[in-house]
Formats: structure tokens, sequence, C-alpha cells
């Protein structure tokens, strides 16, 4: 079971800039908001040190923790990161998310980045869950 969430966003700044900006970003992000999503006290990746099959263990302020794998890093082009293994109660439906970003010069110094969400879940249960929650929520922000 999976749901995914595709958006897009275009940039007044060259490539160059865009791309080290949304790499550094806290891809846990999407769940700011919810009140029983634990705080992240740990970095991401590091744009110097990226590989893609690098792991980076996530601590979050509550002790938990999750495993972040860089599956794909393409310089001003594209990355691809997955986040599992969570400890957390929290986080007990979802057994992995995975991003995808791309960039792409839109010209006139614009740049578009598309990004790609999927959140797989344990189970039809969890799914419904999540579908409620995140709808519901995004629902009242837009």
């Amino acid at each position: 079971m999976s749901k995914s969430i595709h958006s897009f966003v275009r940039v007044s700044a060259p490539c160059g800039e865009v791309f080290p900006y949304f790499f550094s970003l806290n891809l846990l992000q999407v769940f700011k908001g919810f009140w029983f999503v634990p705080n992240i006290e740990s970095a991401f990746f590091k744009i110097k040190s990226a590989k893609p099959g690098s792991e980076r263990l996530i601590y979050f302020e509550d002790c938990s923790t999750a495993v972040c794998q860089l599956f794909d890093f393409t310089p001003q082009v594209s990355f691809s990161v997955q986040i599992d293994n969570f400890t957390s109660s929290c986080f007990i439906g979802l057994e992995a998310m995975r991003c995808h970003f791309s960039f792409s010069d839109s010209g006139s110094g614009m740049t578009q980045v598309n990004s790609h969400y999927q959140f797989k879940m344990h189970s039809p249960f969890w799914n419904l869950l999540f579908e409620v929650f995140f709808s519901s929520d995004y629902a009242t922000k837009t």
C-alpha cells in the first residue's frame, strides 16, 4: 500500500543555488504540524560528501531513530532519498518514505523543482489512517 504526493515550484534563482538548498532540507518537514510526529535532532546529508548508497541515522527529539539512504545523486539535476526503519511509535504504520527531487532550468534565471514523495504503509488500515490524517491536515492549510 502506498500513497504519493507530487508538486513543483519555480524558484527565481539559478539551479546552482537552488539544488544545495533543497538537498539540505529536512525531508520529513512534510509531517510538520502533526502533533504526534517528533522533531528531528540531526541533519540529513551534506552535499560535499554525498554519494549514492550512503546511509545516515536520523535522530528524533524523542530519542527514536530512522535510517536515511541516498539512492540517487546527480548534482544540479536530481536526488532520491529513502527513509525507513522508524523506531518511533509515531511512525508505526509507515514502512518507508521515498523522496525524489529533479531540477531544470526554466530560463531567465528560473529553476523548476519537481518533487515526488511516496509513502509505503504497512497495511491497508494504516493506509486509510494516513489518508484521513494527511488529507484533513492539508485541506485546512490550503
